[in-house]
């Protein structure tokens, strides 16, 4: 439920062209959507993983929007392996992560970063994920993933300032989850 079905269903329609076009590719597509799925079931369930399996599981997810996409999609993932046993929200990043993907890779003919990072600052987690696409245009209009987002944050941690999202300096979108440590 966590996985947008316009993903799935966007990932099925790109499968059935690239199968006439690059049947390779289709063929990777689908290994690639075999593991997210696999991945997505394992999970099921569990309220908490460690950041290196969320990690695991959007590096899956990205390996399929990379084949969709190809130059113009460039993913850089900065975590420092001593913040990998925290633990996270289950599927707390997707969400994020396709946000950049439909409102910056997709509209785009540019090739578009994206950055994630974390680490641990005044007892916790940060996460960063920014891109370089052309940033919010006006208000920010949460959808479903966004508003689940804050409302898984504030019911895990009763804290509802876990999470940010605003225009970076750079330009952009940045996103800033905050897991508590202790």
């Amino acid at each position: 439920m966590q996985l947008q079905p316009h993903f799935l269903f966007n990932t099925l329609n790109a499968i059935s062209v690239l199968v006439h076009k690059d049947p390779e590719s289709a063929d990777e597509m689908i290994t690639r959507l075999s593991d997210l799925l696999r991945l997505t079931i394992d999970k099921f369930g569990q309220k908490k993983v460690t950041l290196k399996e969320e990690i695991e599981f959007i590096n899956s997810y990205f390996d399929i929007q990379k084949i969709r996409y190809k130059e113009r999609l460039n993913v850089e993932v900065n975590i420092d392996s001593s913040v990998f046993d925290k633990e996270v929200p289950a599927l707390i990043l997707q969400p994020v992560v396709e946000n950049s993907i439909k409102y910056a890779v997709e509209p785009s003919s540019e090739q578009i970063n994206i950055l994630i990072s974390a680490f641990v600052k005044n007892d916790y987690l940060i996460i960063e994920i920014g891109d370089n696409g052309p940033g919010l245009n006006g208000s920010i209009r949460e959808g479903v993933g966004i508003k689940n987002i804050k409302a898984r944050l504030e019911q895990m941690y009763d804290n509802n300032n876990l999470f940010n999202i605003n225009n970076s300096p750079e330009g952009g979108v940045k996103t800033i989850i905050k897991i508590p440590t202790e």
